[in-house]
Order: structure tokens, then C-alpha cells, then sequence
């Protein structure tokens, strides 16, 4: 089963201060829906890429939720059984002096799921810096969730449509880092964050002025991305304290 996860989808960006690391991690594997158990390796490093030990990751959403503990190294191994078609994975990261961070393994076609290799996590002080200091979120927040979404257009934004209320969303500025109270993206490559998300499921929509904006170009999801549930929506769970990372908005 799932958590009490709440689904977003997401958009945009715009700001100044502290800049956001990151993006998608790469791709390790496909693994084939139906298929017998596979065992699958990772790392998990933080922001500068250092190797995490001792953290614990779990797949959730699945027929079963199987977990790895980090070695020394960052490296882990974990043993993934078939799932039924059209399930998506979700990669559950925790361990201590970092919050919670969990991406999703889509389908990448009809009858397979891609799993991530290396994934970055915000340590605490570096989440702190980002989402509390630069972004004006409550952070640490026991009750409420954050979610972290690149979009490439300047001038983009994003609206929760249904599903729930509360939370903020802040805007990436030109320099890459939040810039609270700006009403759009100010820069090509930028990021959006939602903060004081109540669990749920929430949709997200995303415009940019005189462009098309979609989650699945040309058909296909951006790798490691979350299922789209309109062309320039994403299903996306997020959990109480946790973030949710590596969405990814295109707009043309």
C-alpha cells in the first residue's frame, strides 16, 4: 500500500537567493513488469556527491516494499520483484541529518519501470537553507510536505487545481535560487517549489506564455519522471516532512 501521499502536478519557476542543486538522476536499469525478482544496485550521495552511509531505502507503491541499507560508500543492493503493468515505484530515501526525499520509477513504456542509480539528498542544513531561509517555508515541518519541479520557460506558473488548499508555491528568479512573492519563472531553466503541502492528492496546473507545456514529450516521459495525468500536468505523491524531487515540466 501506499502512504497517505499527496499527488501533485507541478510547474514552474522563478527567484533569487540559495540556487538548486541537481536534477534527474540516471537511469541504472529497466526492469520488465511481470518479470521474476531483479536485484538492482544504487548509490545515494548528498548534494556534493559524497557518499551516504547507513541510509535506508525502501520501494514503496509496489506488491511489496522491500528495503537496502547504504554501505560505507553510498552503494546498496536491492532485490525488486515483478510487478503487475502500469505500476509506478516509488524510491523512499531516509537517514539521519537528512529529511526524507522520494522519487518515482515510472513506467518508461507499456510493460516496463526505469530505477534510478545515484540519488542526491538535501542534507538537513542544506534543506534548511533552501526551503526555510531562502524560500520562506516552515522548515522543518512535521505535518506538511515539499515538492521540487524544474520547468524550462521563463515566464511560467503553476496553480494547484483541485485536490486540497493550503500551501505556498515559490518561484525560482533568474539566479537560481527562490525569489518569495515573484508570480513566474525568471529564468529558461528554472525550478518551483510547493511548501505546507497537507497530505492529499492535489492537481497542478502549468501554462507559459505562447508555449505548450507537457510532461511527455513526444509521447514518452522525461527518464525518471512522474506519470503525467494531462499534458502539462504530474502525478506526484508527497508525504508529510518529506520532499518530493525530480519532476520536470518541458515547454515549447
Amino acid at each position: 500500500m501506499r502512504p497517505a501521499w499527496l499527488a501533485l502536478v507541478a510547474a514552474c519557476s522563478t527567484g533569487g537567493g540559495t540556487a538548486i542543486d541537481g536534477g534527474p538522476p540516471p537511469i541504472d536499469a529497466v526492469v520488465p513488469d511481470g518479470a521474476d525478482t531483479f536485484s538492482l544496485g544504487g548509490q545515494i550521495v548528498d548534494i556534493g556527491g559524497v557518499a551516504v552511509g547507513g541510509a535506508q531505502i525502501c520501494m514503496a507503491g509496489g506488491v511489496t516494499s522491500p528495503c537496502a541499507t547504504t554501505d560505507s560508500l553510498g552503494d546498496y543492493t536491492i532485490a525488486i520483484p515483478g510487478q503487475p503493468p502500469d505500476t509506478s515505484i516509488t524510491e523512499v530515501v531516509t537517514a539521519t541529518g537528512f529529511p526524507t526525499l522520494q522519487t518515482l520509477q515510472t513506467e518508461e513504456e507499456p510493460g516496463e519501470f526505469i530505477w534510478s542509480s545515484t540519488i542526491p539528498i538535501y542534507s538537513d542544513a542544506e534543506a534548511a537553507a533552501l526551503l526555510g531561509s531562502a524560500a520562506g517555508f516552515t522548515f522543518p515541518d512535521a505535518a506538511h510536505g515539499f515538492l521540487m519541479m524544474r520547468v524550462d520557460a521563463t515566464g511560467a506558473t503553476a496553480a494547484i487545481a483541485s485536490g486540497g488548499s493550503g500551501g505556498t508555491i515559490v518561484y525560482t528568479g533568474s539566479d537560481g535560487g527562490p525569489a518569495p512573492g515573484s508570480a513566474a519563472t525568471g529564468a529558461p531553466n528554472g525550478t518551483i517549489l510547493f511548501g505546507g503541502l497537507p497530505p492529499g492528492t492535489y492537481q497542478i496546473d502549468v501554462t507559459a506564455p505562447g508555449k505548450t507545456c507537457t510532461c511527455s514529450p513526444d509521447g514518452e516521459l522525461i527518464a525518471g519522471d512522474w506519470l503525467p495525468t494531462g499534458s502539462a500536468t504530474v502525478t506526484a505523491p508527497v508525504a508529510a516532512a518529506t520532499i518530493t524531487d525530480y519532476l520536470t515540466v518541458t515547454c515549447n
